[in-house]
């Protein structure tokens, strides 16, 4: 499991409590119909796709509306009324104005009739893939299940998308001037990933999309769905385990030079288009979406872009994972490190074009890519690439003692940790009344400040006892959950106790408590509750 930069994203974005952003209201089901026409609109972006055909289809599989995108990468379409939601978005073919080639099939979603856009990119197909499989079918998704796949998704894989907007929503977040850049490349980040670490071709990026997504449902990526083995095909020669290590080593690499803007882009033949080819072929497809925009005020845009808080922290974290995958495989990391010693240095809120040493770019990207190789052409053993996948496991840190899903009397345990990550800490547990920890929550958070707005949460909590969870970075939380007892939960980041939250459950399930410490991303959290449950909370 990759280890992540938060609890799922702690500052929820502004989508989730946003109206017709994640569609279907507060947690409702699929099934809702409409009962006047609407239109759609959105983006196509792998580079922006020109020429590719949208299709829209309902549960059934029933072919709602169908279009072509413009010269410019998007589309509009009209959704007949009594259309039952929600929807499949998919698109085929078309020209791929980056790397100027055919473009791959992606995938999103529309989940009700007042949502007006459905943009389609490679995160936007994960995020539907996630949804669906953690679902078990399109039409019994809910409005929860595609905010929870958005939150995961983009915590592990957003690759500074909110760069230039905070909160955006891949999916319904219109693209416009103000968020074009890092809305383009983070989608083209994540393709390049992709292709990197398994292969160029359309059929294998699909298939990719889909083992992630499927993988994801747990809200972490370690080659297995809920411990159990992925049901998805895989690309030819590739197990679950051989993805993410490929993946670990080449999103550190893709991270770094999307912070750097120096972002490379492979072809399908497999040759690179150079970071400096690469910004000219962004900054003509920018004018392309936007003619507004001229090429020379996209390339200005491109070395404005300002590092933000949760890319850095994915960077950081994703770069101390490929060092420590390394390690395991028995590769030298001493590349690895020194760029992590780079990355850690890069200032939250600055522009970071070139700020990352070129040269120790260049080292480390050798090493990565040997790595990559040796995992392709399966030179390490599988037992030692499962290896390598725990060992980017929360669960190699942490030893969960308890199983939280049945009730606990006057039952003792303890948790241990194995790095200087999470301190070593031990409990006596008491007994709890509570029969059950398995299930999903949500509430509300409270802001004191800023007004006194809230924003919606979600919590899971699997019969092993591993917690998820997204919210806002609020002073108080409420909200319910089935435990008795007081919860404390702090985030560490480089061993150091970031931010800590302090609360009670009452036995009518009501949690109240406040946050105190540092406005941080996490990467990641350790969690004791004095009643029946030790774990982690982490995706």
């Amino acid at each position: 499991m990759l280890k992540t930069t938060a609890m799922v994203a702690l500052v929820v974005p502004l989508w989730v409590a946003a109206s017709g952003c994640g569609g279907g209201g507060s947690g409702g089901s699929g099934g809702s119909s409409s009962s006047s026409s609407t239109t759609v609109s959105g983006a196509v972006i792998d580079g922006p796709v020109s020429g590719g055909t949208v299709i829209i289809k309902d549960s059934n599989g029933n072919m709602v509306a169908t279009g072509v995108t413009g010269s410019d990468g998007k589309y509009s379409l009209t959704i007949p009324s009594g259309t039952s939601f929600p929807l499949h978005v998919n698109t085929t073919g078309g020209t791929d104005l980056v790397t100027e080639e055919a473009a791959a099939s992606m995938d999103s979603l529309i989940m009700d009739a007042t949502q007006t856009t459905a943009n389609i990119t490679p995160i936007t197909s994960v995020v539907y893939q996630t949804a669906v499989a953690n679902a078990g079918g399109l039409g019994k998704v809910t409005s929860d299940a595609v905010t929870s796949a958005k939150s995961t998704t983009l915590s592990m894989f957003g690759f500074g998308i909110d760069s230039e907007e905070s909160g955006i929503d891949p999916i319904s977040s219109s693209v416009h001037s103000g968020n074009i850049s890092s809305f383009m490349k983070s989608a083209e980040a994540m393709a390049e990933m992709v292709r990197r670490a398994v292969g160029t071709g359309s059929t294998t990026m699909v298939q990719v999309f889909k083992v992630m997504g499927e993988d994801l449902v747990d809200g972490s990526m370690d080659g297995k769905k809920s411990g159990a083995a992925l049901s998805a095909e895989m690309p030819t020669g590739f197990t679950s385990d051989t993805i993410v290590s490929a993946v670990t080593q080449q999103k550190a690499l893709v991270g770094a030079e999307m912070v750097n803007n120096s972002l490379k882009v492979t072809q399908a033949n497999g040759t690179q288009i150079s970071s400096d080819d690469a910004k000219t072929r962004f900054s003509r497809a920018m004018n392309r979406m936007d003619p507004s925009i001229s090429t020379t005020d996209a390339l200005s845009k491109m070395e404005a872009v300002l590092i933000s808080e949760k890319q850095k922290n994915q960077l950081t974290t994703d770069i101390g994972n490929a060092k420590t995958a390394q390690e395991t495989l028995g590769a030298d990391s001493a590349a690895m490190a020194s760029l992590q010693t780079v990355a850690n240095n890069l200032e939250v809120g600055k522009a970071g074009a070139n700020k990352l040493d070129t040269s120790v770019m260049t080292t480390a990207e050798g090493a990565a890519n040997t790595v990559t190789k040796g995992i392709r052409e399966n030179t390490y053993s599988a037992t030692v690439v499962s290896s390598a996948v725990s060992a980017v496991s929360p669960s190699s840190t942490s030893t969960i003692a308890t199983t939280p899903s049945t009730a606990s009397t006057s039952s003792s345990s303890s948790t241990t940790a194995s790095t200087s990550e999470i301190p070593a800490a031990s409990s006596t547990l008491a007994s709890s009344s509570t029969t059950t920890y398995a299930g999903s929550y949500k509430g509300t958070w409270s802001v004191s400040a800023g007004g006194g707005s809230s924003q919606e949460w979600t919590l899971t909590v699997d019969a092993s006892g591993l917690i998820a969870g997204a919210s806002t970075d609020g002073s108080t939380l409420s909200g319910t959950m089935s435990a008795v007892g007081s919860i404390t939960m702090k985030s560490y980041s480089g061993g150091i106790v970031q931010k800590i939250f302090s609360g009670t459950v009452t036995e009518s399930g009501i949690i109240g408590g406040t946050w105190t410490g540092k406005v941080v991303e996490y990467k990641e959290m350790y969690v004791r509750e004095q009643g029946a449950f030790t774990g982690y909370l982490s995706n």
